[in-house]
């Protein structure tokens, strides 16, 4: 089910959620995943995701780094647009 209702969220947490459909499809992906959104909530400025990482002594970019392997690795969709 897609959130439609920004209501519902943060300020930030819809931002990452809005931005998951780009995120798969400069992948080249069809299907949206948890990947997704980690990828986006990873990559807010000062993002709680980040903050939580850093208190946990867990290096941030590295775990970007990981997400965006994974869904790199992920099928893409490809063939002619016609």
């Amino acid at each position: 089910m897609q959130p439609n209702s920004p209501d519902q969220f943060t300020e930030k947490a819809w931002e990452a959620i809005a931005r998951t459909p780009d995120l798969a499809k400069n992948a080249q992906q069809q299907q949206i995943e948890s990947e997704h959104l980690m990828l986006a909530l990873l990559d807010q400025e000062n993002g709680l995701v980040t903050n939580v990482l850093t208190k946990l002594n867990l290096n941030a970019t590295q775990w970007h780094d990981r997400t965006e392997a994974f869904i790199n690795k992920q099928p893409k969709v490809s063939g002619s647009n016609s």
